[in-house]
């Protein structure tokens, strides 16, 4: 199991940077991927939506 001592021993800064930075980075991807009107590569539904229209013709 991971050892989570850090949180409680690290500087506020350094943590900011490990945990912060990944989740502004993923949310700038996220809204430009939304922005370009292309559905994200883990959204299901679109995937199944696709299916349903490519048998529908």
């Amino acid at each position: 199991m991971e050892n989570n001592d850090y949180l409680g021993k690290e500087k506020v800064g350094k943590l900011l940077v490990k945990f912060a930075v990944p989740c502004i980075l993923s949310l700038i991807r996220s809204f430009s991927t939304s922005q370009s009107g292309s559905p994200p590569a883990h959204s299901r539904s679109s995937v199944t939506t696709m299916a349903q229209s490519n048998t529908a013709e």
